[in-house]
């Protein structure tokens, strides 16, 4: 008489199976996460970024007109993507734009904040 052990073929690879069916939502999870902690990095990236271009742009005019749309074309410019960040919000503080003030700019694009304050060179500015 054999004693042993009688293995049935029908669940060979249950326990592969039964662990790659739980496997697959948590490795797409990390793959979804991974992608959207890129875009905000992005976005924190593109948002300080335009912030110190505006600033640059309006400090470098010579009155507050031109500074505020010089300001807003250089975000513009700067983010042309909508995917990344389809409404930015600039704000543009133009108080101080005079001989030797400053400018200060922020874009909001989405939860990221960007500011920038950049200098008017006192030889350049003109507006009384």
């Amino acid at each position: 008489m054999a004693t042993g052990v009688v293995r049935c073929g029908s669940d060979r690879g249950a326990a592969e199976m039964l662990g790659l069916v739980l496997m697959t939502p948590m490795v797409v999870g990390v793959a979804v996460l991974v992608v959207m902690l890129g875009l905000e990095v992005d976005r924190n990236a593109l948002s300080h970024s335009a912030a110190a271009a505006a600033a640059q742009a309006a400090a470098l005019e010579r009155n507050r007109a031109t500074a505020q749309s010089a300001a807003i074309a250089a975000v513009r410019s700067m983010i042309d993507d909508d995917s990344i960040c389809p409404h930015p919000d600039l704000r543009v503080d133009l108080d101080d734009h005079r001989a030797g003030g400053s400018v200060d700019v922020v874009v909001r694009c989405g939860s990221s904040v960007g500011t920038s304050t950049a200098s008017v060179d006192r030889f350049r500015w003109s507006e009384p």
